[in-house]
């Protein structure tokens, strides 16, 4: 498989991705960035920083920063100072983001089912290890080019 097909099946499913959760965005008034995040913290409550949803989620620094500061404003999340460093502030989220992460999950459990609706146990079981080996691919790569810069 050639690098741009791996490239245009990432873009389809991402692509795809956007249009299923798009009006719920819409119905509650966040942008998908926003979505994205209330939704990261309530599947990995062990990454609650802002620097964590940046370097898990792939999320640009001053976005983040952005959009955490639009969702506390809108009530969604509230920042806790760390007990040891003060300095480090950790994102909880608040009962009003109940709802929307409800929806999400069920919305990304749906779409996870149709994306996969023509894979067999095996093939699927055969995907994860595939994808777990181009992500820790990438990482070792990434770290190789932080370290050389």
């Amino acid at each position: 498989m050639k690098s741009f097909e791996y490239l245009q099946i990432y873009a389809r499913i991402l692509a795809s991705y956007n249009q299923t959760v798009t009006k719920t965005c819409q119905e509650y008034g966040l942008n998908h960035t926003c979505f994205d995040i209330l939704i990261f913290l309530n599947n990995n409550p062990q990454y609650d920083t802002a620097w964590q949803i940046e370097e898990k989620r792939g999320i640009k620094k001053a976005m983040t920063s952005v959009k955490v500061e639009q969702l506390s404003r809108a009530g969604y999340l509230e920042r806790v100072a760390d007990t040891a460093d003060r300095r480090i502030q950790h994102l909880k989220l608040t009962a009003k983001s109940h709802e929307i992460t409800e929806i999400g999950n069920r919305m990304q459990d749906t779409f996870h089912q149709q994306l996969c609706a023509d894979l067999t146990p095996q093939e699927l079981d055969c995907y994860e290890k595939i994808n777990e080996k181009l992500l820790h691919s990438l990482q070792d790569s990434n770290t190789e080019r932080r370290q050389t810069s």
